[in-house]
Order: structure tokens, then sequence, then C-alpha cells
């Protein structure tokens, strides 16, 4: 997510640079999105995942976060 301008810093909303990142991994026809260390902020109601042909994995010490009501989705 860094490289479309995503921070994982926990207090900054990354949505905009995930979903840019699903985007991109779509047009090339699918793979692995890779989510490095650190708490990415998401507004988890624009984020809906079409699952064809990619794989979301991360780092044991990356989380995903939701920005309105603070729920932790660890994976």
């Amino acid at each position: 997510p860094r490289a479309y301008g995503g921070v994982g810093n926990g207090t900054a909303n990354d949505t905009t640079a995930l979903l840019a990142m699903i985007a991109a991994c779509k047009a090339a026809g699918g793979g692995v999105m890779y989510i490095p260390d650190g708490t990415w902020m998401v507004d988890s109601n624009q984020l809906l995942f079409d699952f064809s042909n990619w794989v979301l994995t991360g780092s044991k010490k990356a989380k995903l976060k939701r920005s309105k009501n603070q729920n932790l989705l660890t994976y």
C-alpha cells in the first residue's frame, strides 16, 4: 500500500491507497497483494472485496484497523 500513498502509521486513513492497490491488481488480471508491517487505517464500508483472482496476505505485524469504530482486523 505504500507504493499507492499509504502510510500504515495507525492514524492516517489508508483506504484510498488500499483501493488503488486492489484496482491495480484487478487491472493486471489478479495476483497477490502484500500488507507490510504497520497499522493500516481503513474506512471499512469503502472496501468491497471481490476475491476473484487475487489474494490478500501480510506480515504478522500488519493490522487493518477500521477508522470509524476502531475494531482491529488482524490477518
